[in-house]
């Protein structure tokens, strides 16, 4: 082995380097964490000064555990991990020390634990979505999911007790799967796709459309910009101006401040887009989530608890011996 590469073989195996590594990461993530993942752009422009918001956008800390940063670190100490195992195994093997196979197994389950954890990072799917009694939503280009009905049912104390909806799925224009009742507990199984109960309740939406024609729905809470002017869905108010006795309260932001509030009805426009339909319906929130890296990472938890009992085995054999 050359010197430039026994150096480098050297310093990759070296737990000073895995202790860092370790560090780097656990300070990253605690501070990613912090930062709300997953929004918009524009909730960031509103929540966190410009140039603070510009910083976590192009260090990616808007979804750090899929950043380049977390990615590069996790790989860099994958690499590390898997070069102690390649040594320590061929000192296990070359007959030099007592074999001790625990440890030896906890590293393998730790590289197949990264393992997953990076195809869920990078191939992980999740939607989360509101659908009222009669709507429908299209599943992975495969699937149509068609909610029937909703229940909301709660304790003598108000309390809520279960939530259910009653759905449909079709595939290619078949039906697959008839009225199942999918709860808290009780998720729908299709296929690699797993869709979850998460909420329930009202939720108040309203649609934007484009110059160009382009509908975007929008609902309560929801940060969006138009051009270079960050708004805010702030709520549904009672008003007597519009034909359906409701209007869209919209609050204009700009570093960090609301700056200006309107409620507009059916047919206004705000920032050169047209205020649809403004309604306010019963609905049940659905998760969806596609995880292929679930298996490796169960996997690789049973090999690491049964590399820890192993070792824990070994040291009670040595000590009685």
């Amino acid at each position: 082995m050359g010197t430039t590469t026994q150096r480098l073989y050297s310093f990759l195996k070296s737990a000073r380097l895995a202790v860092v590594l370790l560090i780097i990461i656990a300070v990253a993530s605690i501070v990613a964490t912090l930062i709300p993942q997953g929004r918009e752009a524009a909730f960031y422009y509103a929540t966190y000064p410009g140039i603070l918001a510009s910083t976590v956008l192009a260090l990616q800390f808007d979804s750090f555990f899929s950043s380049t940063l977390f990615v590069a670190t996790i790989l860099l100490f994958t690499l590390s991990l898997a070069v102690c195992a390649f040594d320590r195994i061929a000192r296990e093997l070359s007959g030099r020390r007592r074999r001790r196979f625990g440890p030896d197994l906890i590293h393998v389950g730790l590289l197949v634990l990264i393992a997953g954890g990076l195809v869920t990072s990078f191939a992980r799917r999740e939607a989360f979505f509101y659908l009222a009694a009669g709507e429908e939503i299209r599943l992975a280009d495969r699937y149509v999911l068609h909610l029937n009905s909703f229940e909301f049912h709660t304790y003598e104390t108000g309390r809520p007790k279960d939530w259910i909806s009653t759905v449909d799925v079709f595939e290619d224009g078949e039906l697959v799967v008839d009225d199942f009742p999918i709860e808290v507990n009780n998720p729908l199984a299709l296929g690699p796709i797993d869709v979850y109960q998460t909420s329930y309740g009202n939720r108040a939406r309203t649609t934007l459309t484009a110059p160009s024609g382009a509908v975007e729905r929008i609902e309560v809470g929801k940060f969006f910009r138009l051009g270079d002017e960050v708004y805010l869905f702030a709520n549904v108010r009672n008003d007597s101006r519009f034909s359906s006795g409701l209007g869209a309260e919209f609050e204009r932001w700009d570093d960090r401040k609301v700056v200006a509030r309107r409620v507009l009805g059916p047919g206004e426009k705000i920032g050169g887009y047209t205020v649809g339909v403004v309604e306010v319906r019963e609905v049940t929130g659905l998760r969806a989530v596609q995880d292929p890296g679930y298996l490796p990472v169960l996997i690789g938890f049973i090999l690491c608890m049964v590399g820890l009992v192993l070792t824990y085995a070994q040291k009670i054999g040595d000590k009685e011996i």
